[in-house]
């Protein structure tokens, strides 16, 4: 009997050390992730910083924020709240200087509208607001296309919030999303198959899969390090093997502009559209990039200089059709070409560069509505 009760001591001393091995990579890693330890973004580093801290502190805020699902535009923010970024509780905009709906003009777009490694202050909506002594509403969120942005633009006005001026900004979402070889209609968006894997496991508890994703995520981190570097060269997009994907993609933003255009109008609102200018059409590429080992530079470069002529083409199109709508488009591409030291990353610019985008979108809009 001794040697039995011996034999399971042993057996369960050994077993809950196995435990203990299994689920501490994941435990460790979900420690690094909630305290950013480690998990410095390096475009926070970048040399354009004349504040290194402050940086640091806005790129260990956007680590925080979180989405969840929304009906009809895929996700929005939660709230939150901190010194450099901060989100409303009930609309899910990002705040501005001048956040207000009294005769507001509602900013939409991407992260380069939302404001993608820069404070509330240094957004495109907030240098418009200072520039126009104008109240603002960002409503730009990260990864979104513009079909998603004339959904959220519908969602407002059935709530009866009515802007005085809408400006759509739009460009590389379309191409970054809708250009992958994956994508299986267009128009896409970035989280679609987030969204598709969840629903096949409607099934799993909460409880169930916080277990499974602490006990593999390691694990499955690693084999997609070792894959990646195994596909490093190859392409991960192919519209510019594709002209007819290409043309698809470029109508569909036009179209989508064209209905914003159309329902803003409708309710006396004034609508303008941008194709947003991207590191790629700078005539002064940023040396601090590494064309070769970035991925995105390497490879989405090829994409632009393919499908943005498509699009322009497009643009010319609806010019023809509709003089009207042809007044609210703008191409953009060249507003920041000849800026130094303005890009973050390859559509990402830092406060300066947003307001020269702030005030030129002012100017631009101003000119239409003459």
């Amino acid at each position: 009997m001794m040697k039995r009760a011996n034999y399971y001591k042993v057996f369960s001393v050994n077993f809950i050390i196995f435990i203990l091995i299994l689920f501490l990579p994941g435990i460790f890693l979900k420690f690094i992730k909630k305290f950013n330890i480690l998990d410095q973004d390096p475009r926070a580093l970048l040399p354009i910083s004349s504040d290194k801290n402050k940086q640091i502190k806005i790129f260990k805020e956007l680590n925080n924020v979180t989405q969840e699902y929304f009906p009809y535009v895929g996700w929005l923010p939660y709230k939150f709240k901190s010194k450099y970024t901060n989100i409303d509780e009930i609309y899910r905009y990002r705040e501005s200087i001048n956040t207000s709906f009294d005769s507001s003009t509602f900013f939409f777009g991407g992260s380069t509208m939302w404001g993608f490694g820069v404070a509330d202050n240094e957004t495109i909506p907030s240098h418009y607001a200072k520039i126009n002594n104008s109240n603002v509403i960002n409503f730009g969120v990260g990864g979104w296309v513009s079909r998603q942005s004339l959904n959220r633009l519908m969602d407002l006005y059935s709530k009866e919030k009515f802007p005085k001026k809408v400006i759509f900004l739009d460009g590389h979402n379309e191409i970054e999303v809708n250009c992958k070889k994956i994508t299986k209609s267009i128009p896409d968006h970035s989280r679609s198959k987030v969204i598709h894997d969840h629903l096949l496991r409607t099934g799993v508890t909460k409880s169930t899969k916080y277990i499974l994703t602490t006990l593999l995520e390691p694990y499955i981190n690693i084999a997609k390090s070792m894959k990646s570097k195994s596909i490093k060269d190859l392409s991960a997009y192919d519209c510019y093997q594709n002209p007819s994907k290409s043309k698809i993609i470029a109508k569909q933003l036009i179209n989508n502009w064209k209905a914003a255009y159309l329902i803003s109008k409708s309710n006396n609102v004034d609508f303008t559209a941008i194709l947003q200018p991207v590191v790629f059409d700078s005539e002064n590429f940023p040396k601090y990039f590494d064309q070769e080992k970035d991925f995105f530079v390497k490879h989405l470069k090829k994409e632009y200089e393919y499908v943005y002529p498509f699009i322009i083409n497009e643009m010319n199109n609806a010019c023809i059709e509709d003089k009207n709508y042809c007044k609210v488009l703008i191409d953009g591409r060249k507003w920041l070409a000849f800026e130094k030291d303005i890009w973050i990353d390859w559509s990402h610019v830092t406060s300066d560069g947003n307001k020269i985008l702030a005030e030129t979108i002012l100017k631009s809009s101003n000119q239409n509505i003459e």
